[in-house]
């Protein structure tokens, strides 16, 4: 009985805990974040942004990471309301260009990430314009083809300018483009690529 408990105890003790790690890379293309805000009480203004960056990570359990919209790189369509939104809303010359959005955690069954279609929900926190808050994004997963999943929202997230401290941006925007009014928030929604290298 002796040398059996022995046996166990050498048998826990080499076996390896918890999940596999597993690292996914966010490609840029066809990644995009899409977001649309209300000007003038209900005339929608969308643009996006295609160059996101960043990586998911899989370990014992757990998912963290973390991805990166560089800001300056918005298009709606309009050079001349991307620059007014960039320079006057995002303030990206004194306030930073990139806006990083962290995982804390994901609630959903990770073990079939990538294997499976599945629906999880990703708490964490956007920082934006040297102001963090915290975000919560419904996901889909869907496997796309091996080593590749196309993570989407499935409703558009509501994002406040003043949980930001861009109350007074969206005036400054709204006088600069001469709107009537502008919704004080806007609503984004994700359509991400990772991949397994």
């Amino acid at each position: 009985m002796k040398t059996f408990t022995i046996l166990v105890l050498l048998m826990l003790a080499i076996a390896p805990s918890g999940h596999a790690a597993s690292t996914w890379q966010l490609e840029a293309a066809p990644s995009e974040i899409v977001f649309v805000a209300v000007k003038d009480d209900a005339l929608p203004v969308a643009g996006k942004w295609t160059t996101p960056s960043g990586t998911l990570e899989f370990k014992d359990g757990r998912a963290s990471g973390a991805f990166q919209i560089d800001l300056s790189g918005l298009d709606s369509g309009n050079p001349g309301r991307d620059y007014n939104i960039v320079q006057t809303f995002f303030q990206v010359a004194t306030k930073g260009q990139t806006a990083t959005f962290t995982i804390d955690t994901v609630l959903g069954d990770l073990s079939q990430f990538g294997k499976k279609t599945g629906n999880y929900v990703v708490a964490g926190h956007l920082e934006l314009a040297g102001v963090t808050a915290p975000v919560s994004l419904p996901v889909l997963a869907l496997p796309v083809e091996k080593k590749r999943v196309q993570v989407v929202t499935t409703a558009p997230v509501a994002l406040r300018f003043a949980d930001f401290g861009l109350g007074e941006a969206a005036a400054a925007l709204k006088k600069v483009c001469g709107h009537l009014d502008l919704l004080e928030l806007a609503t984004v929604s994700l359509n991400l690529r990772f991949v397994k290298p």
